[in-house]
Parts: structure tokens; C-alpha cells; sequence
């Protein structure tokens, strides 16, 4: 199903997705590594997880700025991981996974929205 992307705000919006979710992904990262770092091991996730942590807030404020660059790594960053943990902790689909990649499809639909309809006239919408 296609939806109609018709204005700018309507991009940056959509381009937002990714910019929260982004924030998410870190701010949990974050919150895994301080629990191992206490004691309370849930994943493998050593103070090398901070590259993460840092990877995913850079790519967070590049889709804030209209990045498609950002936008597109957000995507691959999360989906290799993903792939990553399955390949150690076996194959699971969970909701939190379908939110994530929807946010950061969402995000690369609308920045690159964005930069399209910058340079058309006001008055004209594009399928995306």
C-alpha cells in the first residue's frame, strides 16, 4: 500500500520515525550495558556497546537533519544487528523488531520525500 508523502511537513514527520527510534535503540543500549556493568547480565553487551550507543545517536541526529545517508544506515545498522543476535541467540521476530524496521523504513520514505519535494513547487505532492 502506497501513501501519498504531499508536503514537506509531512516527510519530516515521517523522517522522525527513525530519528526516535534511533534514540530508543541508544537509550536502551545504554541501559544494558549499566545493568552488566552492576551485575545483571541479560546480553552479551560489554562498554564496547557504547559504539552502538554512539553509532545509533549520530545516525538519530542525521535523520533530525534530513539525512538519507543517516536514514539508510539506520536501517542496515539495526537489521545487521538483528542478524547478528539471531546467529547468537536464535531466530525470533518480536514486535519491539517490527516497530524499529517500520520506523526506519518510515525514515528513509521521508527524507527522501524531503529532498524531493524541496525542489518541486508547493503545490504538487509525489507517491512514495
Amino acid at each position: 500500500m502506497k501513501n501519498k508523502i504531499t508536503d514537506v511537513e509531512g516527510a519530516k514527520s515521517l523522517a522522525k520515525q527513525g530519528f526516535y527510534a534511533s534514540m530508543v535503540i541508544s537509550g536502551m543500549t545504554t541501559l544494558m550495558i549499566i545493568l552488566g556493568v552492576a551485575g545483571l547480565q541479560l546480553f552479551d553487551i560489554g562498554l564496547s556497546g557504547f559504539i552502538d550507543v554512539a553509532a545509533f545517536l549520530a545516525i538519530g541526529f542525521g535523520i533530525r537533519k534530513m539525512s538519507r545517508i543517516a536514514s539508510v544506515l539506520g536501517f542496515s545498522l539495526y537489521i545487521i544487528e538483528k542478524i547478528i543476535m539471531m546467529i547468537d541467540y536464535g531466530p525470533k521476530v518480536d514486535f519491539m523488531m517490527i516497530v524499529f524496521c517500520t520506523a526506519f523504513i518510515n525514515s528513509i520514505r521521508g527524507t527522501f520525500a524531503y529532498h524531493k519535494l524541496k525542489k518541486l513547487p508547493e503545490d504538487v505532492g509525489i507517491e512514495m
